[in-house]
């Protein structure tokens, strides 16, 4: 009806109908008095050149960097009267109780394009769209406690389907990139499309992010990296190397400044898509954070990014906990103990008590082991105790923030995939008992995190399988990890897998027979023909050889307890 392209999916055709909207409402036009959402191609590139906007990208950033410089030159009371016209406010409904209240719930839901602020508004008529995350929560568990099926389900039929309008209404707000689009589901046989959010960039800035050791900002021109790289490093989605020290970072870990007065801020993803206000009494002003626009073929590329990155860390992290456990078993030893021997034998540069280094000592013609019989002097080994307190501090706070970073990640990777309950295994118990907070699950805090997902999954109206030697429905190659992957996970992670697929009565069972239950759906290809992938048992159950080529942490390792491991 605009006259514009139709190509390509819903977001882009969302972004050039709201640029059509700017124009006309603001009466924006070129130089020549064209219409800047009409313009040819060719067209486009010259009076981008000539407005002094780069006509270098797609039509659609070119259209955006236009529209962008032509609202700069318009006057300002145009732009203050369409902001005027676009703010009108719905009522606030009144706050029924008990089955009324779902049954409004349920009203507000059958309507063509309902505001979901409206449903949690029922409960406290004064929160807004940008109302704190911790007064939305608070809205959404008042109304959960009144309409909730175990409450009102004898006298409300329809109670369920109440109760998921108000967990859907309160995940768009609070979480939009978690919300799947409403596009039509996806053929068989082609993969789901990311999750896409469309939100306003009023007040909106990029902040200054830096790089946790160097302090040098994150994202300059020099780096070469397009301008959405800003949004995946704000949501979390993966880390990104400093081009000065190459250490790698995300949001979790990096330093972030208020735009206004350049002063540090706490940071987590959840607030990439809120307004937050600076902590500093003399600024206290309130800003969001920019959302560029990323192309169809960007999308799917972090989509691939996201995937293969998810596996490659579970594979690293799987390797990295066996090698662990393995070397506890063989030096189960003190540290420092062990520090004391490597530097008898000329394995250590220094001396854990003092200090003193292995070169100062060969010049002097003194073994390390006679070294450790005169090793007396007291204020040399009290500053050697401070240094490696130090360093340990400074040790356990990296670990923490690559931690949180990495919780981050696998949180925002799941979100960014669809949030789906299949791929609830990439999730920690923190994160998983966040979602099933925000789901209304009670789950026994004490319960494993494959427990913990299996409630989650039955407590999502979804079907738990009793399974009986095959495959089960839910599971496929698609929201599993790949087959080397599988093989290096051990029992609980392997039943983390099963939980989130819906499989049950895998308790008890072996790494070998929990390997034997997601076979099947690994290697089917969805049409009942199998794949060219690797089997990882025999019939019977019995070992095979693996033949995936990653020698790196595979080793065999003696006095194990005989559980299941890959041989070379």
């Amino acid at each position: 009806a605009a006259g514009m392209s139709q190509a390509g999916e819903k977001q882009t055709l969302w972004v050039r109908c709201k640029l059509h909207h700017s124009v006309q409402s603001l009466s924006l036009r070129t130089a020549d008095g064209s219409d800047p959402t009409r313009l040819k191609p060719a067209a486009l590139k010259k009076t981008c050149a000539r407005a002094g906007v780069s006509p270098i990208g797609s039509g659609d950033e070119l259209l955006i960097g236009l529209v962008a410089a032509l609202k700069r030159t318009a006057p300002a009371e145009a732009a203050a009267s369409a902001d005027s016209s676009s703010s009108s406010a719905p009522a606030a409904p009144a706050a029924p109780a008990g089955p009324a209240l779902a049954a409004a719930v349920l009203s507000l839901a059958d309507e063509s394009a309902y505001d979901p602020i409206v449903v949690l508004r029922l409960s406290d008529p004064s929160l807004g769209a940008s109302s704190p995350a911790a007064l939305l929560r608070r809205g959404y568990l008042k109304m959960s406690l009144m309409i909730h099926p175990d409450r009102i389900g004898r006298a409300f039929p329809e109670a369920t389907r109440a109760f998921q309008v108000l967990v859907e209404a309160f995940e768009r707000l609070t979480s939009p990139d978690s919300v799947p689009s409403a596009d039509a589901p996806a053929k068989k046989g082609e993969k789901a499309k990311p999750a896409r959010i469309s939100r306003s960039n009023d007040g909106c800035h990029r902040t200054r992010v830096k790089c946790p050791r160097c302090k040098t900002a994150w994202g300059d021109a020099v780096e070469g990296n397009p301008d959405y790289y800003y949004n995946i490093m704000m949501q979390g989605l993966r880390s990104f190397c400093c081009s000065t020290c190459l250490l790698e970072f995300g949001c979790m870990s990096a330093t972030h400044e208020c735009p206004k007065c350049r002063r540090a801020f706490e940071y987590g993803p959840e607030d990439y898509h809120r307004q937050v206000t600076c902590g500093s009494a003399k600024c206290g002003r309130k800003f969001g954070f920019m959302m560029y626009h990323m192309s169809d073929l960007a999308l799917r590329t972090l989509r691939d990014d996201v995937v293969r990155t998810r596996d490659e860390k579970a594979k690293y992290a799987a390797g990295m906990k066996r090698r662990a456990e393995s070397a506890r078993r063989r030096n189960d030893v003190a540290e420092d103990a062990m520090e004391l021997q490597q530097f008898k034998l000329g394995l250590a540069n220094e001396c854990p008590q003092c200090g003193v280094s292995y070169a100062e000592l060969k010049e002097q013609g003194v073994s390390p082991a006679e070294h450790m019989l005169n090793c007396n002097d007291s204020g040399a080994k009290e500053k050697r105790k401070r240094e490696k307190e130090e360093l340990r501090a400074k040790k356990a706070k990296r670990e923490e923030g690559e931690r949180k970073q990495g919780k981050a990640e696998a949180l925002a990777s799941w979100q960014f995939l669809g949030s789906k309950d299949e791929q609830l295994y990439l999730l920690g118990e923190d994160e998983l008992a966040k979602v099933a907070s925000d789901r209304g699950v009670s789950a026994d805090p004490a319960a494993s995190k494959s427990g913990l997902i299996a409630a989650i999954v039955s407590g999502n109206s979804t079907s738990i399988v009793a399974h009986d030697g095959r495959a089960a429905g839910k599971l496929s190659r698609e929201t599993l990890p790949s087959i080397s992957t599988l093989q290096r996970m051990d029992e609980e992670e392997l039943r983390c897998v099963l939980a989130a697929g819906g499989v049950a009565g895998v308790e008890g069972k072996g790494k070998a027979a929990l390997l034997a239950l997601v076979e099947g759906a690994v290697l089917d290809d969805g049409e009942g023909k199998k794949g060219g992938g690797v089997k990882l048992l025999g019939n019977g159950g019995q070992e095979v050889i693996d033949l995936v080529d990653d020698d790196d942490d595979d080793e065999e390792e003696e006095g194990s307890d005989g559980g299941w491991e890959p041989e070379e």
